[in-house]
């Protein structure tokens, strides 16, 4: 029977870096729009939105002509909000305005991205130029805790982030399986998380937080999060967790039909497998 050697041994979280901010001039250029399913979806934006706060405007300085260069250090990049939450299906419009600090004169015509997180990295969603108020924005419809920035030269918003709820467990188990099924292949190796390599709770943890999900490196620990469900009502996506007695010393991803993805042993790779025996619970992670 396979067996996770981090199942048996408490190992550290793997840390999550941080993304640092580029301070040069962006000029990137939009790519493909986003497809439908996929971690979000751009509206249409042929307006600016109807209402976005004006920032405070800062000490009165000479004036700045629409267009014209300002010092990064005199940019204010102000999101309409930093942390909001939304059912699943809702769309949400994030956006900012971008203000001369010194004046609080709005910086009409200046080029912004508008980004998204995907894993622990960005990808670029909008590419524009702000409008004459100086707004920019993005319509969206997050299907995850998501988190968004908007850049321009020399300034940024912060993470402006936004929760889901009701996130429908079919939707979230399908995304599961589709993670893993990307590291198929990959060596199983003591103690790895990922990305060349893993351990059996080092595959799960890894699999899980794409999709928003925190689970803790050891496969005994990983049996008590989420709520528990009857074998009978396993969905592709939930969590698998093979125990000794009632201790779990393997987990594993449920693939449907009986079978599973895991990080077996040593000397195996990352693959789809026939479960075996009964002594395992099921998780759901919603």
């Amino acid at each position: 029977m396979p067996e996770s050697y981090a199942g048996r041994h408490r190992l550290p979280m793997a840390g999550s870096g941080s993304s640092h901010l580029s301070r040069s001039a962006l000029g990137l250029a939009l790519g493909a729009g986003l497809c439908a399913g996929q971690l979000i979806s751009g509206g249409p934006a042929s307006a600016a939105p109807a209402t976005v706060p004006r920032a405070a405007p800062g000490p009165v300085a000479a004036a700045v002509t629409a267009g014209q260069p300002v010092a990064a250090q005199a940019v204010r990049v102000a999101p309409t909000f930093t942390r909001k939450t939304v059912r699943y299906g809702q769309s949400v419009l994030v956006a900012a305005h971008l203000v001369d600090r010194r004046t609080g004169e709005a910086l009409g015509n200046r080029p912004a991205t508008i980004q998204y997180t995907v894993g622990q990295g960005w990808r670029t969603a909008k590419v524009m130029n702000t409008s004459a108020a100086g707004n920019a924005w993005l319509t969206s419809k997050p299907t995850r805790e998501t988190a968004y920035r908007i850049l321009v030269p020399g300034a940024n918003s912060g993470e402006i982030r936004v929760k889901v709820t009701g996130v429908p467990q079919s939707t979230v188990g399908d995304r599961v399986v589709a993670e893993v099924r990307k590291e198929v292949g990959k060596p199983y190796r003591f103690g790895a998380a990922g990305p060349g390599a893993f351990d059996c709770s080092g595959l799960t943890k890894f699999v899980y937080h794409k999709v928003g999900r925190e689970l803790p490196h050891k496969a005994d620990s990983q049996q008590h999060y989420g709520r528990a469900v009857a074998k009978s009502a396993a969905q592709p996506g939930d969590l698998i967790v093979f125990r000794s007695g009632s201790y779990g010393y393997h987990v594993a991803i449920y693939a449907g039909d009986g079978y599973i993805y895991d990080a077996a042993k040593p000397g195996t790779r990352v693959a789809k497998r026939k479960i075996w025996g009964n002594n395992y619970v099921v998780r759901r992670l919603v």
